[in-house]
């Protein structure tokens, strides 16, 4: 474990890195380390051209600068996949706007999606979605006419014997930005006083068995084998 700034931390994003970020709603987001990439955008141009992945996108239903909000800037995003846009609604009305590709993945089925990646598996083969706008024979999760003219499939039709399924495949996960309470020097993360905490495991896996970077924003560091 290192024990960085927030500065050096987002200088650590590369410019095209497929991000995931922890939060969920209104509880859990990273927002010093959102500010920071906005800031590091607003003066440098860097990075940009992120692939942004979340469960419930972070936000507060408002305008305001929290959340996804933060990154809600031409050129800073290039495409999300998310179970839900309406938190940050900067970033929806992106999507809406044709600004951003945007994918719409079943909230459940991403959260399971997460804990393939960090497996190495293939993807989720499910039958949730069959017939809905996940279904490839709709718009395979695709959210807007940006998304729909990329050649990026994250949703296949498989059939087993007599039933269909759907794949939806795996794809790695170059940074994860996630939020705990304290740390220890061996990089372990305590969520004690967090709103949730499992979906930033999840998301941690992912990265760090992508050959990833975890870059975890907390509130202080405790000493080693004082978190249980």
């Amino acid at each position: 474990m290192k024990i960085i700034s927030k500065e050096q931390a987002v200088h650590m994003i590369r410019n095209g890195s497929t991000v995931s970020i922890g939060g969920f709603g209104a509880y859990g987001a990273p927002e010093s380390l959102l500010a920071e990439i906005r800031k590091q955008f607003d003066e440098t141009g860097n990075p940009q051209s992120l692939t942004v992945t979340t469960g419930v996108s972070p936000g507060s239903f408002t305008m305001e600068q929290k959340g996804l909000n933060r990154m809600a800037a031409d050129g800073l995003i290039d495409t999300i996949i998310a179970g839900h846009f309406a938190n940050p609604p900067m970033i929806a009305n992106m999507v809406g706007e044709n600004k951003i590709a945007g994918y719409a993945v079943p909230l459940g089925v991403l959260m399971h999606l997460y804990d393939a990646i960090a497996g190495h598996k293939p993807g989720v083969l499910t039958p949730v979605g069959l017939g809905t706008f996940a279904d490839p024979r709709i718009e395979g999760c695709r959210a807007n006419q940006k998304a729909a003219d990329r050649n990026m499939d994250l949703v296949d039709l498989v059939n087993i014997g007599t039933e269909e399924y759907l794949l939806y495949k795996s794809f790695p996960v170059d940074i994860s930005l996630i939020r705990g309470t304290y740390a220890d020097a061996g990089g372990n993360i305590s969520v004690e006083e967090e709103a949730e905490g499992d979906f930033e495991f999840e998301l941690a896996a992912a990265a760090h068995n992508s050959g990833g970077i975890v870059i975890a924003e907390v509130k202080a560091i405790v000493n080693a084998g004082s978190i249980p």
